[in-house]
């Protein structure tokens, strides 16, 4: 099958996000780095799975209308759910936010809290 037209209008969506700017200042991760930076890593290495991986993402730097504690990525490769909270290394997901990673789990989703791009693939990938 050949690239098509639904292929290109992902493709400038996806570039579209990218573009964004990841908001107010976070604090640094124990390897100097930020939690945005990890999150933007993250977001284009999903973008590198191409077509066969949809996710939204939900910005942490700004009020949302996504319900309390929803994971950071959520979204389906090769048809199977995934539900990733980023993290800081040492940090784990509030309880609220493990109460979401369960019911996702619950519901069939894969999911996990990511500290790297690595893990974070690796929940992604199963």
């Amino acid at each position: 099958m050949g690239f098509t037209t639904a292929d290109y209008l992902v493709m400038q969506a996806r570039l579209s996000r990218a573009a964004e700017s990841f908001g107010a200042p976070q604090k640094a991760r124990d390897d100097g780095t930020l939690e945005s930076d990890l999150q933007a890593q993250i977001l284009a290495a999903l973008d590198g799975l191409g077509a066969d991986c949809w996710y939204v993402w939900h910005r942490t730097d700004k009020r949302t209308t996504c319900k309390r504690g929803t994971p950071d990525i959520v979204g389906a490769y090769k048809g199977r759910a995934f539900a990733v909270e980023v993290k800081r290394p040492g940090k784990g997901p509030t309880p609220v936010q493990a109460g979401e990673l369960m019911l996702a789990k619950k519901a069939g989703a894969v999911v996990g809290v990511a500290t790297s791009v690595k893990e974070a693939m690796a929940i992604v990938m199963g």
